[in-house]
């Protein structure tokens, strides 16, 4: 592999994997902040910003939101999806 090569194809790649894990676990601290703050961290406000990211990263069971409700439980045939969706 020659050093253009390396430069032409593994380098953006690198990149765009390193910027898509960094704003994956942007989006985890995020989403649950909230669940965070009100569960692990002190009640006084006595913590810290890196405080709520290792309770974030390290919460057991995260709190994600739920399924929008025109989807939730709908497990239908795809053309009966469309059905239901322009009814």
């Amino acid at each position: 592999m020659s050093i253009n090569s390396f430069r032409q194809h593994v380098i953006p790649v690198s990149v765009i994997v390193v910027f898509g894990l960094l704003f994956w676990y942007c989006l985890t601290v995020g989403l649950n902040a909230s669940g965070a703050i009100a569960r692990v961290l002190p009640k006084d406000g006595s913590w810290s910003y890196s405080d709520l990211i290792h309770a974030t990263l390290s919460m057991s069971r995260p709190i994600l939101p739920p399924p929008p409700p025109d989807h939730s439980g709908y497990l239908g045939q795809p053309d009966q999806m469309v059905d239901h969706l322009t009814a």
